[in-house]
């Protein structure tokens, strides 16, 4: 054989003994990353930790503490409306007898339900508070996905203490 095709078929047996070789190493690093139990024998603590931190993140945890904060801030739960229809109607609702209820509770849901639109459509503003909570909501959603995106990263990450896989020995060809 010529000399230039047996060099041809030396690399081409190379470049598959070093892919095979990768593989392994990839295998490796993928049975070291998603074995759970090896992790939480080394570090219970930082596995219990780090499991503790996905779960309070993805339960919405930063959000629900927010909210007791504002509620404890203002001294307990916000106080619910009477009514949401304006007085006219309300006395004009009043004034129709037995069905006057049912009417008043369907206005009051459609009214509601008008409101709700508006403010979501950004067409009616809140108040400064209001705007600084939906800020806060808003950058904490984001902190708490950066946060907890890391902390999975970290939890399935390859150990890095692991045996590294054998080389290919001699060429194969």
């Amino acid at each position: 054989m010529d000399t230039t095709t047996t060099a041809a078929e030396q690399q081409v047996a190379d470049a598959r003994a070093a892919l095979a070789h990768e593989v392994d190493e990839l295998g490796a690093a993928a049975r070291s990353a998603v074995d759970l139990p090896a992790k939480v024998r080394s570090a219970p603590l930082q596995t219990a930790g780090l499991v503790g931190g996905i779960a309070f993140l993805g339960l919405g945890g930063p959000g629900r503490l927010l909210h007791r904060l504002r509620r404890a801030l203002r001294g307990g739960q916000d106080p619910a409306p009477k009514s949401v229809l304006p007085p006219e109607i309300s006395r004009l609702v009043e004034d129709l007898g037995e069905s006057g209820a049912a009417v008043g509770a369907r206005l009051e849901r459609e009214f509601a339900d008008y409101l709700d639109e508006k403010r979501k459509g950004g067409r009616l503003t809140g108040s400064p508070a209001a705007a600084l909570w939906r800020t806060a909501n808003t950058l904490g959603t984001t902190l708490a996905t950066n946060a907890a995106r890391k902390m999975v990263e970290r939890l399935f990450e390859a150990d890095p203490g692991r045996e590294p896989a054998k080389p290919p020995e001699g060429p194969t060809a």
